[in-house]
């Protein structure tokens, strides 16, 4: 499974986590797991994915904190649920520096046009852009 593939089902799994979160719903970890499972994926990409979902809501605080500081005129709870996961994976990678800017919008941007409504890639690029420009400060 390449890149593209393993931050899909990152996406995926982080959606059902905050999906149920933001609904105060019990998230069970053993169905996110199954998810994987289906996939038939290494260990090394279950471990890929799962260190990153561990990562991503241990610092969850800071990555809605940079979202928000991005966004004119809406709250993060305002969001719609796909828009915000895909939001979360990209500030996640953007924090980390380890993929490049642009990889990261793209990967973002396709995802959005995927998953999301007509106008969500548009919404996600802009507010990528903005938290580019926090990042910068």
């Amino acid at each position: 499974m390449n890149k593209t593939q393993l931050r899909e089902e990152l996406f995926k799994k982080v959606f059902m986590k905050d999906f149920a979160d933001m609904r105060n719903l019990d998230t069970d970890e053993q169905k996110l797991d199954f998810q994987e499972k289906e996939l038939e994926l290494s260990n090394e990409e279950q471990n890929e994915i799962e260190e990153n979902y561990n990562k991503i809501f241990s610092i969850k605080k800071e990555i809605d904190n940079i979202i928000e500081s991005a966004l004119k005129g809406y709250k993060l709870a305002q969001l719609n649920e796909v828009d915000r996961a895909i939001l979360i994976v990209a500030v996640f990678e953007l924090i980390g520096k380890q993929t490049p800017q642009k990889v990261v919008i793209n990967e973002a941007v396709k995802l959005a046009k995927k998953y999301g409504d007509v106008k969500s890639y548009k919404f996600v690029n802009g507010v990528l852009s903005g938290v580019l420009n926090k990042l910068d400060e």
